[in-house]
């Protein structure tokens, strides 16, 4: 017999099936070593005409894999999991006329992640899982088991081989298959025996760390892979790979520094790895270094136009996500025809792409684009229009583009859309919402903003109910649209708003209906960055102006930031002087006026507001660098006056040129705001018509 698929298993019942049909009638033999299931599995791989061996646990992988491959009557031994696939469209036929002839031990096969968060995105790697059973090879390692031969020295060489042609969907990776499987649970007992037992092993100490990254231990995880670092060879194929999740580690534990040193020497070293530079340019550009973030972002797009396959990587690392990331700092930067071209090219790789999407549309509406024309040019993008109805992918590109017009505040063309994405070939929108989380929020939002409140807060509370806990954003809609219908909040909420969102809404509410704060809201917060800031600012952001001033009772100051944050200007300027005007202004509030300034090059009038906003609060880092922009925006402007001396102009020119990288360099760290389309919408107008009574009570 020529192939043989050989997997280990224990409780797949709910997976297997997709396995073994995925293979068909290609393999002469299935041997499928069970290591103690308690369901239906082993009844299952017997329905599929597979030979189980059964034998005990003994948190050892290489072990049981070896258990199968002892016991293989085929020449060649196919390895899969269970929660693999082969992919739809693979001639088997092809890869067994190769085995026939072929003189090679191994070979390796293509292995493509599915991860959660994002539809469709997939993790890419190679790994052998193809090899010859008569050669002696069998697998090494009690976990992330790899293929060895025992050499003529005794010593064990890993085995490797050319591409075999033969590509698995992987659907391990999904939070639920992680979760029902307890992966992290399992791996974190066997990898603490392994360090234990061998504390020089950078291999052990590398998988440490990722399985620590599972459990959102990343303090943990950061400490496990510096040991990893300090121990592991230069040549070690892993290496890459550990870089790479080390400096994502440091950066969820707030080390960005750390992550940014480190990254800088290694994307010298491994300048073809398009992950490891779109990584570090996202991280420059966070802190504002905007000119370096373009050079990585290119990289990592030249990267991935060579694609090496010498490296596990994200989909799009090398493609559109670093060409997204590369137009957005272009358009930010006013290079908007770049930016057009990049972000057609990156909508060309992966059509639907929903950063692609919502940076276009915020490119379109800044250069004066009807809201109709825009989301005409989105769907063309989108190739939505060229996909059946029965097409899930379909649902999730009209989904991104519905998203994108909602974010440049076209809720008219955004609202069909929606409906479209939650109505076509019959599906019902909460089935679509339970598939597609990410997507609840900014449909909520959409018809917050054009006052559906009762159709909003229905569609969330049906989610809330269904689906369990509903996310901050999501718990604080909700209790929005409660109040905006005059009603209060039900007491089933206790079951399905976490603690602190229920705190919030709670005590949002207690203040709404006039009674005192208590110790409850005083144990949330009210200054900007607690949690009751949060609440005024999400009905700001909707256009509650209403409900946002009653909720700011005793934080009038929130409120005008609020204002000012999400576009209305003229109201947002008009309640901040007023607030200077009685002594009442705030560090925050100084700032808020200080950015309306700056935006509007009174250079000299900023800085003195954002030197006031140091005074009260010497620590508040936005107005240290509101004043050192505007300092170095005077000092241009100085220059720039100085330049008609015609015997200083070339060496001044220079100078104001160097003045002006580094204003650009401090406003990309933060401190101003970065408005949508829908924010700015609301600037052009002055601020739009739901403002205009803060004013007129005032004139009143």
């Amino acid at each position: 017999m020529l192939l043989g698929v050989h997997l280990i298993v224990r409780d797949e019942a709910s997976s297997l099936a997709g396995c073994l049909d995925s293979i068909g009638d290609w393999a002469d033999e299935l041997v499928i070593v069970d290591t103690g299931s308690l369901d239906e599995t082993r009844q299952m791989a017997l329905s599929h005409g597979a030979r189980v061996l059964e034998t005990a646990w003994a948190d050892d992988f290489a072990a049981a894999r070896n258990t199968g491959i002892g016991q293989a009557r085929t020449l060649w031994v196919l390895v899969m999991d269970a929660d693999e696939r082969l992919a739809e469209g693979t001639d088997m036929s092809v890869l067994r006329d190769m085995l026939l002839s072929s003189r090679q031990d191994a070979y390796r096969v293509v292995i493509e992640s599915t991860i959660g968060g994002r539809t469709g995105q997939t993790l890419r790697h190679e790994a052998v899982r193809l090899f010859r059973a008569d050669r002696g090879i069998r697998y090494a390692g009690a976990i992330h088991e790899q293929l060895v031969l025992a050499a003529a020295d005794g010593e064990l060489r890993d085995v490797d081989g050319p591409l075999s042609g033969l590509r698995f969907t992987h659907l391990g990776y999904e939070p639920d298959q992680l979760a029902r499987k307890r992966t992290a649970e399992r791996n974190g007992r066997i990898l603490a025996r392994l360090v234990a037992e061998q504390p020089d092993n950078s291999f052990y100490w590398y998988h440490m760390g990722v399985t620590l990254c599972q459990q959102s231990k990343a303090a943990e995880a950061s400490a496990a892979f510096a040991r990893a670092r300090r121990l592991v060879p230069p040549d070690a194929p892993f290496r890459p790979a550990l870089m790479l999740d080390s400096a994502r580690a440091l950066a969820a534990a707030d080390e960005d520094e750390q992550a940014m040193k480190l990254l800088a020497g290694e994307t010298e070293r491994y300048g073809d790895y398009p992950d490891l530079l779109l990584l570090y340019g996202r991280l420059l550009e966070r802190h504002g270094e905007w000119l370096e973030a373009k050079s990585a972002y290119r990289a990592a797009a030249d990267a991935g136009e060579k694609g090496t396959g010498a490296y596990m990587t994200e989909a799009g690392a090398g493609t559109y996500q670093a060409r997204t990331a590369l137009a957005g700092l272009e358009r930010r930067t006013g290079n908007r025809q770049l930016a057009a071209q990049l972000y057609e090219q990156a909508l060309s790789e992966r059509p639907g792409w929903p950063e692609a999407l919502a940076g276009m549309a915020e490119l379109l509406h800044e250069l004066g684009g009807t809201d109709g024309d825009i989301a005409q040019k989105l769907l063309r993008y989108a190739g939505a229009d060229t996909l059946p109805e029965t097409d899930g992918g379909r649902y999730a590109r009209i989904a991104a583009i519905a998203a994108a017009l909602t974010g440049i505040g076209a809720y008219s063309s955004a609202i069909p859309l929606w409906r479209d994405r939650t109505a076509s070939g019959g599906v019902a929108a909460d089935g679509l919402l339970a598939e597609y989380p990410e997507w609840l929020v900014p449909f909520a939002a959409c018809l917050i903003r054009t006052g559906q409140y009762t159709e909003a807060g229905a569609m969330l509370h049906r989610q809330g109910e269904t689906n369990g806990l509903l996310a901050q954003e999501a718990a604080m809609d909700w209790a929005l649209c409660r109040w905006m219908e005059g009603q209060r909040l039900p007491e089933e909420a206790d079951y399905w708003l976490d603690a602190h969102a229920l705190q919030l809404c709670r005590a949002a509410e207690r203040r709404l209906l006039g009674h005192s704060d208590g110790e409850e809201l005083a144990d949330i917060g009210h200054g900007q960055g607690g949690a009751l800031w949060e609440m005024i600012d999400r009905a700001v952001s909707h256009g509650l102006l209403r409900l946002a001033v009653r909720l700011s009772r005793r934080s009038v100051d929130d409120f005008a930031v609020a204002l000012h944050r999400h576009g209305y200007t003229a109201a947002a300027a008009d309640q901040l002087l007023r607030l200077m005007g009685t002594g009442e202004l705030t560090a925050s509030g100084l700032c808020a006026l200080g950015e309306m300034l700056y935006d509007r090059q009174l250079y000299n009038e900023s800085l003195s507001l954002y030197e006031r906003a140091s005074l009260y609060e010497p620590g508040d880092v936005r107005a240290r660098l509101g004043a050192a922009a505007a300092s170095l925006r005077l000092a241009s402007q100085a220059l720039q006056e100085r330049e008609q001396d015609r015997d200083s102009a070339a060496w001044m020119a220079e100078d104001r040129k160097r003045l002006e990288r580094a204003a650009l360099r401090l406003e990309g760290l933060g401190w101003r705001t970065n408005r949508s389309g829908a924010q700015r919408r609301r600037m052009r107008s002055g601020g739009a018509a739901e403002a205009d009574f803060l004013m007129y009570d005032r004139q009143e």
